[in-house]
């Protein structure tokens, strides 16, 4: 993969857009792998994100016009016969039936004129001499703003008819979701997982890991469901190799390995991964369960294959194999039959009490402390809604009543660690959409004794309690904005404008200032061409130089304070 090339941009913070948290480390970690791992030469291997440093003196700072100049030169770079590899994450919108991808200066206000094409964006792609191209859009769908349809619609036909093979992090009504704990959003952590999972891998190899792994890191998180979209463009293409890792990879003397399961592929591997982690052992073919990223120990695994001592047949054993064995079924079937004898006599006491001529004794019928903690930790986890704080708080007090000498304490513990920091993720979810308060309610539910989330609880707590202050005196700022509009009075939506400037970039409710600002200032300029229409041209003149500039309106404002000069004249 030496001769592959690939462009990853990850946005976080962006200007009128709510911020991201994990774009750009998504950005950042996939051209990180390919070039450390796949042997991808870092000059083709371009990453443009908030804090990527200059190339040749030459900004990578992800405006617009830096990601349209630095794709028009690594398209230069492209090869017969190798892999180009397109990744952007961030936000997408789509406005009169065209998607856009947005830049980190992208205006919800202005989509046409800030954002970046899709159709462009893959033309390009379709004109470049390697054929091979692998499009990977992780994007984060905005609500609330202009032009909110369902941005994928239009790049998911564009990719068909261009036979440009496209990977969407999720389907058109869905939404991408983020996570703390992996420190990614769920896309890129599961794309990560199959790149280091199977040394090669084909288009049909990835689309099968992500549509099983990517739901179930969903479902472990507790996040809505998220489903990969995939448009593979030919038979031949989905089969054909897309990446090679042979950095990551052994070479043993066995024709399938345990840590390389079947992915949907036909071909056996004959190596063995070295995994930072490694997903589960899964099957595509077979049913999955729910589960979570193991840290990988160096010689955890062996490629050792000799027959588990299970699976040989009874006369290789040996005497002794088969008297140990006989003790062991002697004691499960005394524990069998304890436990039967145990359910009846319950059974009898419950419906009969008269039918049984002895009584029955206490302990008979009373739970051993293990059972207790087993029960202890189910009603613990019953308690547990997706999505709901407190909820995750009463499953955490729950298992707290499992003593420290219970077999079960450690496990308990683990429970409310992992639950600690779900309730986390939760108030960190609800205060990217603006929802202070609710976010301070969950984070203030992490207990005390859950250290390293609790301390990152108060610090969030902090920040979002002054964030939450701020908050509410934008609401009243833009509030007495409004209330200084008056109908075709121009110079009260120019006051308007000037007290909702007052709302800075990096503070709660700039989108909504930014919003009302382009819409007063177009407002000023309706006023100010009607009046040029009456031919009052001094009066245009006079309204339309109160259109602000760094607004949609501007430009078209002061070619008609021209032209109404002229008029005079």
């Amino acid at each position: 993969m030496a001769n592959h090339a690939c462009i990853t941009i990850g946005i976080n913070q962006y200007h009128l857009f709510q911020p991201l948290n994990y774009a750009e480390a998504d950005a950042q970690a996939l051209r990180q792998f390919l070039v450390e791992q796949s042997g991808c030469h870092p000059a083709n291997c371009l990453l443009l994100t908030d804090t990527s440093p200059p190339i040749d003196e030459q900004s990578t700072y992800p405006t617009r016009d830096n990601i349209m100049d630095w794709f028009g030169e690594w398209c230069q770079v492209s090869q017969p016969g190798a892999w180009l590899w397109f990744f952007f994450s961030g936000y997408g919108v789509s406005t009169q039936g065209e998607d856009y991808l947005m830049p980190i200066d992208g205006n919800p206000a202005d989509i046409a004129n800030t954002g970046i094409p899709v159709r462009e964006l893959l033309e390009k792609l379709k004109q470049l001499r390697s054929p091979e191209v692998l499009v990977m859009l992780d994007i984060n769908r905005s609500q609330g703003i202009q032009g909110s349809e369902s941005v994928g619609l239009q790049t998911v036909e564009l990719a068909r008819q261009l036979g440009i093979t496209t990977v969407l992090s999720c389907e058109i009504e869905q939404f991408s979701h983020e996570t703390t704990t992996l420190g990614h959003g769920l896309f890129t952590a599961a794309l990560l997982e199959a790149l280091r999972y199977k040394p090669e891998i084909t288009l049909a190899d990835l689309k099968a890991y992500l549509l099983t792994r990517l739901p179930e890191l969903c479902q472990h998180y507790w996040q809505p469901v998220q489903t990969p979209l995939i448009i593979s463009t030919s038979p031949e293409t989905t089969h054909q190799l897309i990446f090679s890792n042979p950095v990551s990879s052994i070479e043993t003397n066995n024709s399938e390995s345990a840590l390389a399961p079947n992915l949907g592929s036909s071909e056996t591997s004959n190596t063995v991964d070295v995994l930072p982690i490694t997903p589960l052992a899964i099957n595509v073919q077979t049913h999955f369960s729910p589960g979570v990223m193991v840290p990988y120990q160096a010689g955890q695994f062996t490629s050792d294959t000799r027959t588990p001592w299970w699976l040989m047949p009874p006369l290789l054993w040996g005497a002794g194999s088969l008297v140990v064995l006989g003790m062991i079924f002697g004691v499960l079937w005394k524990v069998f039959t304890a436990e039967q004898a145990v359910e009846m006599s319950s059974t009898s006491a419950t419906y009969s009490p008269a039918a049984s001529p002895l009584p029955v004794a206490p302990q008979t019928l009373s739970r051993t402390p293990f059972q207790g903690s087993l029960a202890t930790l189910d009603a613990a986890k019953n308690m547990i809604q997706p999505n709901q704080a407190s909820g995750l708080n009463q499953a955490i007090q729950e298992a707290k009543k499992i003593p420290p000498k219970d077999p079960h304490y450690q496990r308990a513990r683990a429970e409310i660690a992992r639950w600690s920091r779900l309730i986390l993720d939760i108030a960190e979810a609800r205060a990217r959409q603006g929802n202070f308060s609710e976010a301070l309610a969950a984070a203030q539910l992490v207990p005390p004794d859950q250290q390293p989330v609790y301390a990152q609880a108060q610090q969030y707590i902090g920040r979002w309690q002054e964030q939450a202050q701020q908050q509410w005196t934008n609401q009243v700022v833009l509030q007495a904005a409004k209330g200084l509009i008056r109908e075709k009075q121009a110079s009260s939506y120019n006051q308007a404008i000037g007290a909702a400037t007052k709302v800075l970039p990096d503070q709660p409710g700039y989108v909504e200032a930014q919003q009302l600002i382009n819409l007063w200032s177009q407002k000023i300029y309706q006023l100010a061409q009607e009046r040029g229409r009456r031919g009052e041209f001094n009066d245009a003149v006079e309204t339309a130089t109160l259109v602000p500039k760094n607004t949609p309106d501007y430009q078209a404002a002061q070619k008609a304070i021209a032209q109404w000069k002229e008029g005079k004249k």
